[in-house]
């Protein structure tokens, strides 16, 4: 089990794409949770049906993969390949890349 730690912008833009992505609004999530960050905030794996929705994130460049946090190394491969394909915040140029 990995985690991430993820902000989506309230379902305007990439939030409300990813939910589509998973099958759309209204499908109920399940997640698993793996722990807490220094802040004290719930990190976990989020699934809408049988769509891991941190991996898709990851996967559409919707979110970063965060390292401190990560346990399923499989994320970094779909981090390298959003990257490559310069999909969704990997498209923005660096200066306009804020990493978690």
């Amino acid at each position: 089990m990995g985690a991430v730690v993820v902000t989506v912008d309230g379902g305007a833009g990439v939030g409300g794409r990813l939910a589509a992505g998973c099958g759309g609004a209204g499908l109920g999530a399940d997640w698993t949770v793996v722990g807490a960050d220094r802040y004290g905030r719930t990190v976990g794996r989020v699934y809408v049906g049988n769509v891991d929705v941190n991996a898709e994130m990851i996967r559409q460049g919707a979110a970063w993969v965060y390292r401190q946090y990560l346990k399923d190394q499989s994320l970094l491969a779909l981090e390298q390949q959003a990257k490559a394909a310069k999909r969704g915040l990997w498209g923005l140029p660096e200066t306009d890349r804020c990493p978690p």
